[in-house]
Order: C-alpha cells, then sequence, then structure tokens
C-alpha cells in the first residue's frame, strides 16, 4: 500500500491519470473499490486456508469483525493519503507508534491482553441486530469517507 501512496506522488503518475479519459471521482473510486475488493479476496483466502489446513470453517463473526477493522482502517487512511505527502504520513505513523510504545510501557502494560479480551467480547455477542448496526455504521463512514476523499482529490492541484 505505501507504494501505491508513494506512486501517486510522482508528476509523471498524475500526469498519466489525469491525460486518460478518467474523471478524478472514478480515480479515487477504483481505489476505494479496489481496497473493497482486495480485502474480500483475502478473506476469502482466509475462509479457504482455514477450512483446508484446519478443516474448520472461519466464523462469519470474525470475518464480520476483520472486514470492519479494514474499512475503518481505509476509511481514515485514503483521505489522509490524498491529503498529505507520503513522508508526512510515514511520519504521523511512526509518532503513533512510538506512543503506543510508550503507552503499553509505562502506562498500561496488559494493553494487548485488553484488547484481545474486548474483541473476544464483542464477538461472543449472539445479538444479530447489533452487528448490523457496526456494519452499517462501517458502510456509512466508509461512504463518508470516499465523498471526502473526492472532495479532497478533486481540488487537489498537481
Amino acid at each position: 500500500m505505501k507504494q501505491s501512496f508513494s506512486m501517486d506522488e510522482k508528476s509523471y503518475i498524475q500526469l498519466l491519470l489525469n491525460s486518460l479519459p478518467h474523471t478524478r471521482k472514478e480515480i479515487v473510486g477504483s481505489k476505494y473499490l479496489g481496497a473493497f475488493v482486495f480485502t474480500f479476496l483475502i478473506l476469502s483466502i482466509l475462509f479457504v486456508g482455514n477450512l483446508v489446513i484446519h478443516g474448520e470453517i472461519t466464523q462469519w463473526k470474525q470475518l464480520l469483525f476483520i472486514f470492519c477493522t479494514v474499512a475503518v482502517f481505509i476509511s481514515f487512511a485514503f483521505p489522509f493519503s490524498f491529503q498529505f505527502k507520503n513522508q508526512y504520513l510515514m511520519i504521523g505513523i511512526a509518532v503513533l507508534f512510538v506512543l503506543y510504545l510508550i503507552i503499553i510501557s509505562k502506562f498500561i502494560p496488559n494493553l494487548n491482553d485488553r484488547l484481545r479480551e474486548g474483541i473476544q467480547t464483542v464477538l461472543s455477542f449472539d445479538n444479530a441486530l447489533l452487528y448490523l448496526r457496526v456494519v452499517l455504521s462501517v458502510v456509512l463512514l466508509y461512504i463518508f469517507s470516499w465523498m471526502l476523499s473526492i472532495r479532497i482529490y478533486s481540488r487537489k492541484v498537481f
């Protein structure tokens, strides 16, 4: 993914993309649809791999959790990638990682265990309506992010 962001910053890529008979809306849309298709393919591979290797079917809740987590990450990452240069994104990620390391070493040493327990608690719920609400919220966030990215990319000057 880093490669695609850094390639987008090259002037010859922008020249090529803007000279093709595609609108900026279509360029942004292709990134969002591509991310969705790629996530679906990976989840399919995980499902089949778990079935072949372990002989068990992956729970739909786990697949849904992975999908929602990836969709939320994409919803925040893509607008930032359209707004800021790759070097600023890498600095931001490095700062967040250092903050995470400080938090787990100084303040909450068992943060990873707490996160794991929280995820297990969420996955143990049997309320289908709750899952529907979460998926609907994530889809709305994804669509909002898509529209925001279109707005950012259409105003960008290359």
